[in-house]
């Protein structure tokens, strides 16, 4: 007869425990263990079964049979036929194509099996997205508000938008670019809240043309971005499915066991020029920390040199990352393995609770496209960045071979310094965190 082991100790309450902990604490506040992962984050290092939230994962949209994903890399034009074919050889097995023209297409892709790998194809423009011949299992994206958000310019359509989903009525047509917001600058929960307002738009456009939210549902694909911040980005994707349940609620669907498609991609913010070898490093726990969260697909990107013997292999690298946590440390074989954690638990709870606050604020607000007319956005995302910066150069944060323990065998390179380029309003790009460096890092 099997026993549980635990029901031979006495249970201890939540009081008696936190009164323990004082104890140890030895006249020091509680507050010693509560520190802040972000700004708008706040965290305890001590959980107790009696205070847990209601778990995030019973309600998490969860029908997987694993936790694979799939390894995903971004080609252009520019782009050579064999090494696109060399590196599905060699593991990649999810293809991102930026378009350019047909003919530009048609060589890359010569002689690639579409029908065996996941594909998707980003078009800047509608009139090129409409004269397209792509394979009719490839995802098609058209996402003309991260387009506008990334070169500050207004007169988003959302008519063209619209326009697009109709012609490709039969593929997965609706991608929402929510890694734009992480990868300027922002917060964990300023990306989840207006990743969702951005879906939003579309599902607002959309369903106004008479689509139902039940045939939308399983074209969409998020894509968001992978910080330095391991245990929050668990918690990130993790939730994402969460508050797309709670947006479809809001359009009277009760969403079923469909996940949507999650896509990851390492933000720009920790990727160096100096001491680059220690850019896998930083990506190799951010993809651990999109994997455990349970993302779909997963894209590590790379600062480009300009070298292309350099470039070629960081790719290589980024793509043997992932092999590596697939085939040697197995994480494709557990479903939620941060299930359970109380610590986690907690985190999941606060980052769907301020997400979502956040999220309504920004629509009676008047919603995401108001909000980037007005630099609403950008000045919330802005405040973080400036967070970020202060913490780099009084030493709160740790940029190994920026601000920490450089190279001093390699001679320094100064970043190009940062513009902040406003055209109808301020446009969000990329956000080096290096690029902001008072002056070479130091051990001081």
């Amino acid at each position: 007869m099997s026993t549980n082991l635990f029901d031979q100790f006495d249970s201890v309450s939540y009081d008696n425990w936190v009164e323990k902990i004082k104890q140890d604490l030895k006249g020091k506040p509680l507050s010693v263990l509560v520190s802040r992962p972000e700004p708008d984050l706040e965290i305890k290092a001590y959980h107790h079964s009696a205070n847990i939230p209601k778990s995030n994962s019973d309600h998490l949209i969860r029908n997987r049979k694993n936790n694979d994903w799939l390894i995903r890399q971004i080609y252009s034009a520019s782009t050579s036929n064999k090494k696109l074919l060399n590196d599905l050889n060699n593991g990649i097995n999810n293809i991102g194509i930026n378009w350019t023209k047909q003919n530009d297409f048609d060589e890359l892709s010569k002689n690639v099996l579409f029908e065996h790998i996941q594909s998707d194809v980003q078009f800047k423009s509608l009139n090129d997205a409409l004269a397209a011949q792509v394979p009719a299992n490839s995802i098609v994206a058209f996402d003309p508000i991260a387009l506008h958000a990334h070169k500050g310019k207004a007169g988003i359509k959302m008519g063209d938008f619209v326009e697009f989903y109709k012609n490709y009525k039969n593929q997965n047509s609706v991608w929402v670019s929510g890694y734009i917001y992480g990868d300027a600058g922002g917060s964990t929960t300023q990306e989840l809240a207006f990743t969702i307002a951005h879906l939003n738009e579309y599902l607002h456009a959309l369903t106004e043309e008479g689509f139902s939210v039940k045939e939308i549902l399983p074209k969409i694909t998020i894509e968001l971005s992978v910080n330095e911040n391991y245990l929050v980005n668990i918690a990130k994707f993790r939730v994402i499915q969460n508050l797309c349940k709670l947006l479809l609620e809001g359009y009277d669907y009760k969403a079923d066991d469909t996940e949507i498609r999650i896509y990851a991609k390492t933000a720009s913010r920790y990727l160096a020029l100096n001491d680059n070898h220690n850019n896998p490093l930083r990506q190799t726990t951010q993809a651990m920390s999109a994997v455990i969260g349970g993302c779909h697909s997963l894209t590590i990107t790379n600062r480009t040199t300009g070298n292309e013997k350099i470039d070629n292999r960081f790719d290589r690298l980024a793509r043997n990352i992932q092999l590596i946590l697939k085939e040697e440390s197995y994480l494709d074989k557990v479903i939620d393995p941060a299930a359970g954690s109380y610590f986690l638990e907690h985190l999941s709870a606060e980052l769907v609770t301020k997400s979502w606050d956040l999220f309504l604020a920004t629509e009676n607000e008047g919603g995401l496209m108001t909000g980037l007319a007005s630099n609403l956005i950008q000045d919330q995302i802005e405040s973080n960045r400036s967070a970020l910066i202060r913490s780099l150069n009084n030493g709160d944060k740790t940029f190994l071979g920026v601000n920490k323990h450089p190279n001093g065998t390699d001679e320094w390179i100064k970043p190009k310094a940062a513009v902040t380029k406003i055209n109808d309003f301020k446009a969000l790009e990329a956000f080096y965190l290096e690029n902001y460096l008072h002056e070479k890092g130091n051990d001081e």
